[in-house]
């Protein structure tokens, strides 16, 4: 089930260089800016189940490039 129309993804860990972004239709969000690898936090509210944290990678032959991914949230 994708997640809630204006939640908020921010790239986890490194707050010094966060990259955020707002989830639009079917869930889907647009970062730039992202390491190879790292979590996506995503929060629709306060409560505990209302916020999940997923993993990505990319492959770094594709610097630059927009690559598209589903993910599972943890």
């Amino acid at each position: 089930k994708p997640v809630p129309f204006g939640a908020t993804a921010t790239l986890a860990g490194n707050m010094a260089q966060a990259s955020g972004g707002i989830v639009g239709d079917n869930g889907r969000v647009y970062l730039s800016g992202m390491p190879p690898a790292g979590h996506v936090k995503v929060k629709w509210g306060n409560g505990a189940n209302q916020q999940c944290t997923t993993r990505y990678q990319v492959s770094s032959d594709t610097p630059g490039q927009l690559v598209q991914a589903d993910a599972v949230c943890l």
